[in-house]
């Protein structure tokens, strides 16, 4: 059991305050800028933002609390479960939000209007999956800690060591996160855009263009095009029928309404 410890005086605690602060900002502006294919409001950006930090806060906890616990040196299990989340927990961690999204989870997307309610359940679920890949990637460490702690010295206390632990890791840790995990989502859509449907005629569709259904025999051609004459000879049938039928019903009703000639010879 070897612990030299971490950097972990006030002044190196102050120091890595800015350097965080620098890596998260700073590639966060220039993302906005110059990669964003849709653009966020300050709003929706500063949230995001805030989304990354707490997450990413709770992420490095984590590596830093997986290389003080277990055995062996300090600093070379910090650096150890640094590269296994670089290598495997951002990729674990972007493909689990990249399967949410895919489900119809809108992750940056806070509501119009904004709501502080949406910003925290989307902290909370960030930061799940920052503990779930964080932790994953620890596990794969532990198994790399005897053979780290054997082929690699402790620079914890040199210079170097301190370069690495206080100013380069927090900054790489903080700027990969942000690269990797801001995203702006694509903005919903409120209609469906219409297709182009080719349409195929078809000789047992009654609703075809030029082809008669089995109700009119008389006026299929081989060509599937009625004659003008046909059609016009057909309508003016119906006509005269409905015409026919008219006219009984009105001579029935008459003759409903006259009086018998028995009664009236009866009556005089």
């Amino acid at each position: 059991m070897i612990h030299t410890g971490l950097p972990n005086s006030v002044a190196d605690n102050l120091l890595q305050v800015p350097i965080v602060f620098f890596a998260l900002l700073v590639p966060a502006i220039v993302k906005k800028k110059y990669c964003d294919r849709f653009v966020r409001s300050n709003m929706c950006w500063r949230w995001d933002v805030y989304r990354l930090f707490v997450s990413s806060i709770v992420g490095f906890t984590i590596l830093c609390a997986v290389a003080v616990e277990f055995d062996g040196d300090d600093c070379v299990n910090f650096f150890t479960v640094f590269f296994c989340y670089v290598t495997l927990g951002v990729i674990l961690e972007l493909n689990t939000l990249s399967l949410i999204k895919k489900e119809g989870y809108t992750l940056g997307y806070y509501r119009q209007p904004p709501s502080i309610a949406a910003l925290q359940r989307q902290v909370c679920l960030t930061t799940i999956v920052t503990v779930m890949a964080t932790c994953t990637s620890g596990i794969f460490a532990l198994l790399w800690f005897p053979y780290a702690n054997e082929t690699f010295d402790t620079h914890a206390w040199s210079g170097e060591g301190w370069w690495y632990t206080v100013v380069i890791a927090p900054t790489l840790y903080f700027g990969i996160r942000v690269c990797a995990l801001d995203s702006k989502p694509n903005p919903a859509r409120s209609y469906t855009p219409a297709k182009m449907q080719s349409f195929e005629t078809s000789p047992e569709s009654a609703f075809t263009i030029g082809v008669l259904s089995d109700d009119e025999p008389e006026l299929q051609q081989n060509d599937c095009s009625p004659k003008p004459s046909a059609r016009h000879e057909r309508v003016n049938a119906e006509i005269e029928t409905r015409q026919d039928i008219m006219r009984d019903r009105h001579g029935s009703s008459e003759s409903m309404r006259e009086v018998p000639p028995a009664l009236a010879t009866s009556d005089r």
